[in-house]
């Protein structure tokens, strides 16, 4: 039976977290059916039309019982920035709150989370630059900050893509709240490792079962990006030339896929904001969890 929050102490945000595969998709379902709450997609990859098998997105069940924001909304090749995301997202969840409904924010890609959850401010672009920084190599990149009047004494100068953005915004930085808001919970899903790994290799072979392959044929043919950069998708390529077996993509992609695990586990580890909890525990725990803290 589903719990009616429309008495909330005041206007709340309910965010879940985690590892890719640890089950938040699965967990958001669960207390949006609880919680009479709706989910905004905060998965990037998500975001993007015509990437549903590679993608893990949510089976057509959770998309016809619960209502679910951003998602399937970009073409293959569109632009959009956090900043994009940040605006849309919050102005969802002002609507979703109206109606007195629970707030959910689902992800995935932790950079847009933040953005909103601290409410990431961003410094315009430096439109006087017309040189394509991409280009230049570290030595002319150092030189044009030093023309600009930048100092670089807080930037890595290893870190090309950090230099460029640090040249585009003249050398400002953004800001963000420092704590938490007190009507919002963050919850992170608790998973062995080890056990995770194994999981991620289950879901990749039956990924591979339910036609990733032909997934993947069809998005070729409607983007010209070769190397289309998203992870269950780029691993293709040699295959597609004749030069690799299946195999060695599905190889590659659970490399690419560990490797993301533990930057996103690097990542969630420096927010002490985050209530860890495990998903072996009861839902109605969990449902007391989220409502003792966010009726406070």
């Amino acid at each position: 039976m589903t719990i009616k929050q429309n008495n909330w102490r005041q206007p709340v945000v309910l965010v879940i977290v985690g590892l890719t595969g640890s089950g938040k998709s699965e967990l958001a379902y669960k207390i949006a059916l609880k919680l009479d709450g709706e989910i905004i997609n905060a998965d990037s990859v998500n975001m993007r039309k015509y990437l549903n098998i590679g993608a893990d997105k949510p089976p057509y069940k959770y998309l016809r019982n619960v209502k679910h924001h951003l998602i399937d909304f970009l073409d293959l090749e569109e632009n959009f920035s956090v900043y994009e995301y940040k605006i849309m997202a919050q102005k969802i969840i002002k609507d979703i709150q109206k109606r007195n409904k629970l707030p959910i924010l689902v992800g995935g890609s932790n950079l847009y989370v933040n953005s909103v959850v601290y409410n990431y401010s961003f410094q315009t672009i430096n439109q006087s630059i017309s040189l394509d920084l991409n280009k230049l190599s570290l030595n002319s990149l150092i030189e044009i900050a030093n023309r600009l009047g930048l100092s670089l004494d807080k930037v890595d100068l290893n870190n090309r893509v950090r230099l460029i953005s640090f040249i585009k915004r003249n050398g400002k930085e953004g800001s963000k709240l420092v704590l938490l808001p007190n009507n919002i919970l963050i919850i992170g899903i608790n998973f062995d490792y080890q056990l995770l790994k194994e999981k991620i290799i289950s879901r990749i072979d039956l990924m591979f079962e339910n036609g990733l392959e032909k997934e993947v044929k069809k998005i070729k043919c409607l983007t010209n990006n070769r190397t289309f950069n998203i992870i269950g998708y780029k691993e293709w390529d040699n295959y597609l030339l004749g030069l690799e077996d299946l195999d060695c993509v599905k190889k590659k992609i659970i490399q690419n896929t560990f490797r993301l695990m533990k930057k996103q586990q690097t990542w969630l580890k420096k927010n002490k904001d985050i209530k860890w909890i495990n998903l072996s525990s009861n839902m109605d725990e969990v449902i007391e969890l989220i409502t003792t803290k966010l009726n406070k």
